[in-house]
């Protein structure tokens, strides 16, 4: 079974320049294609020294725990997924034009469920690394829509923030 194609529009690109790697590490997660991200993303990491190095590592083992869980091993998945927020933390709220913060929130979501509640693995539950757009905080909230029917987002909660949404965007 292949996993569809984000649309490229559903995920702003970001304001600054950024390494066409990332860019396409980004691409390459938000398809479903974890090795391949792993790949691409493992050459920036192995280019890059300083303060980058552990953000791009960060990202590499969230991808390779969404592998890890895709190919029958939550186990592994979920040792990869601790390791993962303990680089990418650090980078919150947001860094190199990606929404750290948010993909955290909904990446640890998922990885609480899959310890208390042991599933075989669903690309609808993976997280989008969205690009941060101008001015506009919380979009990925909007990403969270599959977990409500696993409990994670209260419909109120859904609700208010469609409405903020459509509110700050000017959308009616």
């Amino acid at each position: 079974m292949s996993t569809p194609r984000l649309p490229r529009a559903a995920v702003a690109s970001p304001e600054t320049p950024v390494d066409p790697r990332l860019r396409e590490g980004v691409d390459r997660f938000n398809a479903r294609q974890f090795f391949e991200c792993h790949e691409i993303l493992e050459q920036l990491w192995l280019q890059t020294a300083g303060r980058s190095k552990h953000f791009y590592q960060g990202l590499i083992q969230a991808a390779v725990a969404f592998h890890h869980w895709s190919k029958g091993n939550p186990a592994g998945a979920l040792t990869l997924a601790r390791s993962a927020t303990g680089y990418l933390k650090r980078y919150t709220p947001a860094y190199l034009g990606l929404d750290v913060e948010a993909f955290l929130q909904r990446f640890g979501d998922v990885f609480q469920w899959l310890r208390r509640h042991p599933m075989r693995y669903d690309p609808r539950l993976v997280p989008v690394l969205r690009w941060t757009p101008m001015g506009v905080r919380g979009v990925l909230l909007l990403d969270a829509i599959p977990l409500w029917n696993l409990g994670f987002v209260p419909a109120g909660t859904l609700l208010l923030t469609l409405f903020t949404l459509s509110f700050i965007m000017g959308i009616s």
